[in-house]
């Protein structure tokens, strides 16, 4: 069976959608665990029209807490082999569960790992008819692609993983982005094999207020406190990905002041900004130069060696 957590809070709006989808699905064993983290809209009361109408549904409640802690509450609450996360606000398709329940049964992975479609508007989803090529790879390979921002997405939204896997694992609580990025990471380290898809069966709706669209606030710094506590934590235990490790910190700040950049936020917290740009300047790109995308060179070879010409640049 595949358990299926549903963190809920304030997405009457959507969260229909989101449930209608996995109702549809061609596979039937399947249970979903939703929890009401605090929501003051109807979003409860459709969670319990659910339950109502179908006894795979059960819905929890908690106060609010984020999304972590939701999460958290889901995983010990499971009874599936499986675990798959969901945002409450997106869909999946039909054939999602059947296809990635037969390709772990097909590879005898601890994993799968998939691909999703960004969606505005509902002409824009796009069917999977059949499968490609399944590419099966060991623990320490996924990790390397994980760190290098390789065919590994961060989202745990696009990963089914066995539920014994991360039985010990938990959602940082505190923190408000990229805390699916330190599960990931850290359910790669207790895993022996991952099956890679490249089929788009999640679907990521964009919506006002959505990571990608929201002012720039505090909580994007989230994503440099992930990266360095990875990199931390790789230089001891897998000290010959270090460079990988590296460079997935590096990738992120660079990304965190561009978006400063982009969204006049660098007069906000100059103090973050120029932690940032610090860390760049003195983050050895030699060895990974080729990770590094040509769009990005010229951007991290300013900052680091002329950050005065890099600040008229974006100015």
């Amino acid at each position: 069976m595949i358990s299926v957590v549903i963190p809920v809070y304030n997405v009457d709006k959507y969260i229909t959608d989101c449930l209608e989808s996995i109702v549809s699905q061609t596979f039937s064993e399947w249970e979903v665990v939703m929890v009401n983290d605090g929501s003051s809209d109807r979003s409860v009361e459709i969670c319990k029209s659910f339950c109502e109408r179908d006894s795979r549904f059960r819905v929890l409640e908690q106060e609010n807490r984020g999304v972590s802690a939701a999460r958290n509450t889901g995983i010990d609450a499971c009874c599936g082999e499986y675990i798959f996360f969901m945002d409450a606000d997106d869909t999946i398709l039909p054939n999602t569960f059947e296809a990635l329940n037969a390709v772990l049964h097909e590879t005898k992975a601890d994993m799968v790992s998939f691909q999703f479609q960004k969606i505005v508007d509902e002409s824009e989803i796009h069917q999977v008819s059949q499968m490609e090529k399944i590419q099966v790879i060991t623990a320490y390979e996924a990790l390397r692609l994980f760190l290098q921002e390789q065919q590994i997405g961060i989202s745990m939204c696009t990963k089914l993983v066995k539920s014994s896997v991360v039985q010990n694992i938990k959602f940082e609580e505190g923190r408000a982005s990229n805390e699916d990025k330190f599960f990931l990471f850290e359910t790669l380290l207790s895993l022996n094999k991952v099956a890679l898809l490249q089929e788009p069966y999640y679907c990521y709706w964009t919506r006002e207020n959505s990571a990608t669209t929201r002012p720039f606030d505090k909580r994007w710094f989230d994503g440099y406190f992930f990266a360095k506590k990875i990199y931390r934590m790789v230089c001891e235990r897998k000290p010959e990905l270090e460079p990988e490790a590296r460079y997935q910190l590096l990738s992120s700040c660079y990304f965190l002041v561009r978006q400063m950049d982009n969204k006049k936020a660098s007069k906000l917290y100059p103090e973050e900004y120029q932690e940032l740009c610090k860390e760049i300047s003195k983050l050895r790109v030699v060895d990974i130069w080729k990770i590094i995308s040509p769009k990005r060179r010229k951007g991290i070879l300013a900052i680091k060696y002329a950050p005065f010409l890099y600040r008229l640049i974006v100015k």
